[in-house]
């Protein structure tokens, strides 16, 4: 009978589980996207008038130090950063959805959000200082880990209450909650992590954190810093050894966690009057020696003054291009120092000019598009920032006379006045960020030049990174060309003995005086093709080399494209009743380019198409002229190859054009798309795939529509 009442009442604990808010759930769903984009975040927030006044109130509060006063959440989401706006905007949805409980005491009730706020910041720096969890989910199981106590009282009430007076901070509390109403706090605080759909790990370390840190595994880092953190703060003079076995394990000491408790408690009384959640007045602490607190103090400040752009790393390393990590550097410029016009002036691969850059939103750095300059011969005051790093202040009317390249700049960013931050990207790379700051901004900018400074480091942080990247990149693709050649090679020695039999063979027919002209022609034109296939072999032996600049012509691309298309219908297409359609601009320019190459290509995504399709299917070629413009920075000629068969299979999507992924067996090894690939590239073109509104699979190249010889 016991039994079946335990089981009837956690029941009745499972359909009393409350929810998270709308807004919350909705800016869970977008934060966890890697290329969020920061005005979306502000706009969900902004949903909740709640979340949203203590969100700016925090922002604003003495507790961080803000240098200006924020007055919308997208200037706080900059500010704080997306993971921490998650993080509060869940303390206070919480606090907010159990606040209203009546029947605790209202001393209780304030003693349990301080417990639960000091363990939060307890575990949040734990995490960053020992780096072996993440600081945001460390912050959200210290705040959430005693959640279940809030559960359990407002299903069980009294009985509960007496339970939590009798046995508080007491080892047995965890079976006496069992034993009472079936279930402990943590477990409960576990299942409401699990209702809310939040990280599986946030649950584990919340049911664990009743479990001695040391005995926790490896593998479990939040569950063992959310338990040490409890441990601390708590009566952590009773928990001592506890807590020196878990501090050896993170590379610390007793002594230096309990400085940090003490350096927590001063702080958690400002952080809870910012997120509008009581707790009891600020307790008594030892009192410290005056340079104890004035190092302290000194510390805050700098904390202080570097918080301003904390959120904008987290935000950087999320993007997942270079346009957007350039968007996210305008963003915040815009909302946080109010300067709308900016540019980057970035070095090139020899490092020897600088060239604008900026996102496609960027009006100022399309202006730019082009210039280049030469810091050791033009543009004199930037020179000297990159020379000195320091931060120089151009002004037109000033009394150097600007120089043609400062002159064009004062021209594109329609001001007279410019400030040139050098930063750098690596020991031998620097780069500026250019930016007009007018009105007030310019007066303040000694105060901003500090956070300005940080966040030009970010951004030179993460161009560091790019180019690792592409090193990286360039080198697996050596890797993988060498391997491709090696098949190639062997592939090109089979194919030459047969093909040598197979034209010696074509000429004796075609000596013959009774063959008639028809047939003449077509011997002629079989005859090319094996010539052409002679010279794809050799071409095979060296799959890294590209095609010798003499092999390049003014082409027709309109005419060539039609004469290889005609050719594939009176071969291939025999085989199958496939219809194949063409659509292009018969004024499209001549440009220069390798016509071999290029019916090379053709030939291998017609043939790719023709693989996929079945009977009475379709195959689509189309080909448009494409002129420079703001999204496109020189002409090009577009070519598309699509078809109506099954489409890219997801397991391949990723890695299509590398030798030896292929799908469709007797034989093949996936080289037809690689050499495509590699050809296109030669060009200096690109080629992708994509799936077309009708469903059709869509190969799209992209070449260079160059009127003359490309280096």
């Amino acid at each position: 009978m016991q039994k079946q009442e335990s089981g009837n009442r956690l029941l009745l604990f499972a359909t009393q589980l409350p929810a998270l808010p709308q807004a919350v759930i909705r800016l869970l769903e977008v934060c966890n996207d890697p290329d969020t984009d920061i005005l979306r975040v502000g706009r969900i927030v902004a949903q909740d008038v709640t979340i949203t006044a203590k969100i700016l109130k925090l922002a604003n509060s003495a507790f961080l130090g803000a240098r200006s006063t924020f007055i919308n959440i997208e200037q706080a989401v900059i500010y704080l950063g997306i993971d921490s706006v998650r993080n509060l905007a869940i303390s206070v949805a919480v606090h907010e959805t159990f606040k209203d409980r009546t029947g605790t005491p209202n001393q209780a009730l304030e003693e349990f959000w301080h417990h639960s706020l000091l363990t939060a910041l307890l575990a949040k720096e734990i995490a960053e200082r020992s780096g072996c969890a993440s600081p945001t989910e460390s912050y959200l199981a210290g705040f959430l880990h005693d959640i279940g106590k809030y559960l359990l009282s407002i299903c069980f009430g009294e009985e509960y209450e007496k339970i939590l007076e009798t046995y508080a901070g007491n080892p047995e509390l965890l079976q006496q909650e069992r034993q009472a109403v079936g279930i402990t706090h943590a477990e409960a605080g576990a299942r409401l992590i699990q209702h809310w759909n939040l990280n599986p790990s946030l649950a584990r370390a919340i049911a664990q954190h009743h479990f001695p840190p040391a005995d926790l595994p490896d593998d479990q880092m939040l569950s063992r810093i959310t338990a040490l953190a409890n441990l601390l703060a708590g009566n952590h003079f009773a928990r001592q050894s506890l807590i020196k076995q878990a501090a050896k394990q993170l590379q610390s000491t007793y002594e230096e966690l309990t400085a940090i408790r003490s350096n927590q408690l001063e702080r958690v009384q400002g952080f809870a009057e910012s997120l509008g959640i009581a707790v009891p007045a600020a307790r008594q602490l030892t009192e410290q020696s005056e340079p104890a607190a004035q190092n302290r103090d000194t510390l805050r400040k700098k904390v202080q003054s570097l918080a301003q752009v904390s959120g904008l790393l987290d935000n950087l390393i999320r993007a997942k291009t270079l346009n957007r990590a350039f968007l996210v550097l305008e963003e915040s410029l815009q909302i946080l120092f109010e300067i709308d016009k900016c540019i980057l002036l970035l070095p090139d691969e020899r490092n020897t000019l600088l060239a604008a850059h900026g996102s496609f939103r960027n009006r100022v750095a399309r202006r730019l598009k082009g210039l280049r300059i030469a810091p050791a011969e033009a543009a004199f005051r930037i020179g000297q920032a990159l020379r000195d790093c320091k931060t120089i202040h151009i002004e037109k009317k000033g009394n150097n006379t600007p120089d043609e390249i400062e002159t064009l700049l004062f021209d594109a960013f329609a001001e007279d006045a410019l400030f040139a931050v050098p930063f750098t990207i690596k020991e031998t790379q620097r780069g500026v960020l250019l930016l007009a700051a007018t009105g007030e901004s310019a007066h303040s900018f000694a105060g901003i030049e500090g956070s300005i400074l940080l966040l030009s480091s970010h951004i030179g942080s993460r161009l560091c990174l790019e180019s690792i990247k592409n090193r990286q990149a360039e080198a697996l693709a050596r890797e993988r060309t060498a391997a491709i050649e090696t098949i190639a090679r062997t592939l090109a020695h089979e194919i030459a003995n047969p093909l040598a039999i197979i034209q010696n063979y074509l000429s004796l027919l075609g000596m013959g005086d009774n063959r008639s002209q028809t047939m003449r022609e077509d011997l002629g034109i079989i005859g090319g093709e094996l010539d052409r296939i002679g010279r794809i072999s050799r071409q095979l032996n060296d799959l890294s080399t590209p095609p010798q600049p003499n092999g390049r012509e003014l082409t027709d691309m309109h005419a060539l494209i039609g004469e290889t298309l005609h050719l594939f219908k009176r071969s291939a297409l025999l085989s199958k009743n496939v219809s194949l359609e063409y659509s292009g601009d018969p004024k499209t320019p001549r440009i220069w380019t390798s016509p071999g190459c290029l019916r090379q290509i053709l030939i291998n995504l017609l043939s790719n198409s023709l693989d996929a399709v079945g009977t009475n299917d379709r195959i689509r070629v189309e080909s448009r002229f494409q002129p420079a413009s703001e999204t496109a920075e020189n002409d090009r000629i577009i070519i598309t190859v699509a078809d109506n068969g099954p489409g890219i299979a997801p397991a391949i999507a990723d890695h299509l054009f590398r030798a030896g992924h292929s799908t469709k067996g007797d034989g093949h090894v996936g080289l037809g798309l690689a050499i495509v690939k590699k050809l296109v590239t030669d060009l200096k073109g690109k080629i992708c795939h994509t799936t077309g509104k009708t469903g059709e699979t869509h190969f799209i190249v992209d070449l260079p529509a160059a009127p003359e010889q490309l280096a």
